[in-house]
């Protein structure tokens, strides 16, 4: 009967992840997407290494399983709602417009998790879902087009895991990412008299895999430490670049961040807890990846070398938020974060009009039934100015960005069978 509720639960979750349309970053620094969990969006990921984001938890830190009894299950669904856009100062083509306009879409962004509570010391889980989004469009006949028209990236990503409670009061847990990625940039092609006298479409498709790991500690009664890392992916895209009286198969690599966390809770009193968390991004990416041909050759168009916009600075996030049992079934909180994007003046592309950003946000649980619960959270994302600088030879646009972003997340927790229990015993 467990076998065959586990095997329901998962083909859901897959399903669910398939349908994930139109994402856009404006939620997260590069092109990485950290709606995972209602209850993380509600409390701006407050301690998400350490438990704080429910069930969804395990997306940072595998070794939370151990939170978990049974055999449950999480679904969420995440509105993205994001806004963004370049104003030209100056550029080669400036009568053909220097604004953007909007040019990002909403989303409806779905994740999944799972766990399954092996025995009293052993657990296994599953996250599935999209880690990595990006969809942008700047006007076709404008001052940007050299640079970008369309650009959308989407990655899918299930991660199996196993967790075990080696004492007490330390679990340690790990994972493995498999992922598949694809992309889509469309770019005008520098001439003389028009932005788009002619246009270049790469895209490319490939696989890649990671690791997980982490460990969660209660090292005092009412006190919970998480630490999480999800390894970078490098996803090696075969595709091929149309364009004008050409059409070439080539190849290019699109790099993902290493993902570090600390996580913290802590009981204040019986109704209130306190969560903190601190995430560093490592996105390996200094250097622009070029785009070769499929014998390593490197691709050129009107003399210079093509490459894909990624060259991406670390970042890091910190966050600070409470939860409020204010009955028996419900539950409040908030979070406030600061978050230094990978972006900045320095890097910044008219396809990605990006910059730091501040969180505030708020949500609720409601325990309706023994074996059910339903989150809500809703985040604002406050995005910074900045300066964007690009040039392509003769080709060149300078001028500012701004963006923000509102994010609405449902998420429903269910416990299918009841198991021994995972509370770790605090170490005093």
């Amino acid at each position: 009967m467990m076998l065959k509720s586990m095997k329901s639960i998962l083909m859901s979750g897959v399903a669910l992840a398939a349908v994930a349309t139109s994402c856009g970053s404006a939620s997260a620094g590069g092109f990485m997407l950290r709606e995972q969990s209602a209850v993380a969006t509600g409390m701006a990921n407050a301690g998400v290494a350490a438990g704080g984001a429910g069930l969804g938890s395990i997306f940072w830190n595998p070794a939370t399983l151990s939170k978990f009894s049974g055999l449950q299950s999480y679904s969420t669904v995440t509105g993205i709602l994001p806004s963004g856009q370049n104003m030209g100062t100056t550029a080669a083509y400036a009568p053909f417009g220097m604004n953007s306009g909007e040019i990002f879409s909403n989303a409806i962004l779905p994740a999944s998790a799972y766990s399954w509570q092996l025995s009293d010391r052993a657990w296994a889980g599953l996250t599935v879902g999209t880690p990595y989004g990006l969809e942008t469009r700047n006007p076709v006949v404008s001052a940007t087009s050299p640079f970008a028209i369309h650009s959308k990236i989407m990655t899918y990503s299930i991660t199996p895991m196993f967790a075990y409670k080696i004492t007490d009061w330390l679990t340690v847990g790990v994972g493995v990412q498999l992922q598949y990625g694809k992309a889509l940039l469309t770019f005008g092609l520098p001439a003389a008299t028009t932005p788009t006298a002619a246009v270049a479409q790469l895209k490319g498709t490939g696989w890649a895999g990671g690791v997980t790991a982490g460990a969660f500690i209660t090292p005092m009664a009412g006190t919970e430490i998480g630490l999480g890392y999800r390894s970078m992916t490098k996803t090696d895209l075969v595709g091929n670049l149309a364009v004008p009286g050409a059409y070439i198969p080539t190849s290019f690599s699109a790099g993902t961040a290493d993902i570090y966390t600390i996580g913290v809770r802590q009981r204040i009193t019986n109704d209130f807890d306190l969560l903190a968390g601190f995430e560093y991004d490592k996105w390996n990416l200094g250097t622009l990846p070029v785009v070769n041909t499929l014998t390593n050759t490197q691709v050129t168009l009107s003399g210079n070398p093509v490459a894909v916009p990624f060259n991406f600075k670390n970042g890091w996030m910190v966050s600070l938020g409470g939860e409020y049992r204010a009955t028996k079934d419900i539950t409040l909180r908030a979070g406030l974060a600061s978050e230094r994007a990978p972006i900045d003046d320095t890097n910044r592309r008219p396809s990605l009009p990006e910059g730091d950003r501040f969180w505030t946000s708020v949500g609720a649980s409601w325990n309706f039934s023994a074996s059910d619960r339903i989150d809500f959270g809703y985040s604002h994302i406050f995005v910074k100015n900045g300066n964007v600088s690009v040039a392509n030879g003769p080709i060149f646009y300078n001028g500012t960005t701004k963006g923000h972003a509102d994010l609405i997340s449902l998420g429903w927790n269910h416990t299918w069978s009841a198991g021994p229990s995972s509370v770790l015993v605090a170490r005093y």
